[in-house]
């Protein structure tokens, strides 16, 4: 089963068939563990061998596969893409990041986007996709742009970060800890990117 973004939960053969038309979009995965929680993901240009239809254009498909599910027996459709993406799982390397940068590279924005899925402020659901790229620790102030230092927020939680003097602590990647202005302190728990079945 998956879902589309905005709209809910879809089942199985639905999600297979509105994939298959997403042949133009871009494809990302993530292999996560078995609480559902991210453990590498990337982007693939292996298409499921479907008869799909009329193409759509454009969007994101995004796969997420328990760890486990990489060496399974997948439908024949499906076994070179899934087996395009146990190879790079297995291979786990990252474009370059040069931590100086001012902004993060395409590849590394898109994994903070599938780790987080929300802002990272505080019961804010706004989509990851739409969020702001925030330092933790300001790049201003010698922040590294590193996984462990950025994080999405929406531009009114980033404001509050920047301009009203909430603080904001990333004990680990994904692990967010905002502290307002009067001390009070908030921890943010790191959603699961897929919920267990």
């Amino acid at each position: 089963p998956g879902e589309i973004a905005g709209s809910g939960p879809l089942i199985a053969p639905e999600c297979r068939a509105l994939a298959g038309r997403q042949l133009s979009g871009e494809w990302r995965w993530a292999v996560v563990d078995a609480d559902g929680l991210l453990l590498f993901d990337g982007i693939t240009r292996r298409r499921p061998q479907v008869e799909a239809g009329p193409q759509a254009d454009g969007g994101v498909v995004e796969l997420h596969i328990p760890e486990a599910l990489l060496t399974a027996e997948v439908p024949a459709e499906w076994a070179g893409l899934v087996a395009d993406i146990a190879r790079q799982y297995a291979d786990r390397k990252r474009p370059a990041q040069d931590p100086a940068a001012r902004f993060a590279g395409a590849p590394l924005w898109r994994h903070v986007q599938i780790r987080d899925r929300h802002c990272g402020f505080i019961g804010c659901r706004a989509p990851a996709g739409s969020a702001d790229c925030d330092h933790t620790i300001d790049h201003a102030d010698g922040g590294p742009t590193v996984d462990w230092n950025l994080g999405p927020a929406c531009r009114h939680d980033h404001m509050l970060k920047t301009q009203h003097g909430w603080k904001l602590i990333q004990s680990q990647p994904g692990r967010f800890t905002w502290v307002s202005p009067r001390g009070r302190v908030y921890p943010v728990e790191p959603e699961p990117v897929m919920i267990p079945l």
